[in-house]
Parts: C-alpha cells; sequence; structure tokens
C-alpha cells in the first residue's frame, strides 16, 4: 500500500501538477488538495513501519544522481 502511494508520488503525472506552482505558497496549497499526498499522511500518522519506509525512500532519492538528460 505504502509503495503504491509513494510510485504515484515519485510519477511524471504529479510532478506535472507540482510543477504548475509559481511560489511556494501555492505549491503548499497544491500539495493539500492532492488526493494522494492525504492518503499518504493518513498511511503515516499511525504507522511507525510506514514513517520509517517513507524516510528510507526518501534518502535513496536524495542519493541518487539524476540524469539532466531525461
Amino acid at each position: 500500500m505504502i509503495q503504491d502511494i509513494m510510485e504515484k508520488i515519485e510519477s511524471y503525472e504529479f510532478s506535472a501538477i507540482l510543477g504548475i506552482a509559481s511560489s511556494f505558497q501555492v505549491f503548499k496549497q497544491i500539495m493539500s488538495k492532492q488526493e494522494i499526498v492525504i492518503e499518504l499522511t493518513k498511511n503515516i500518522n499511525n504507522s511507525p513501519e510506514n514513517q520509517w519506509l517513507v524516510f528510507q525512500r526518501t534518502v535513496a532519492l536524495s542519493q541518487k544522481k539524476i540524469d539532466s538528460q531525461t
């Protein structure tokens, strides 16, 4: 379940939705209304295991080399 949510958040579609934000305030408004973000929040609020999985994925993504050509 949590893996499915993270895959959706990592998708090009989700990136495109957030890419229209013209400021941090707009970014926060867009994020707060996204069903997938609400679902993720519900899944991590009371689950230390899910919190750990999201943390691990965040660390893994932050260490990944980005190919600027794609």
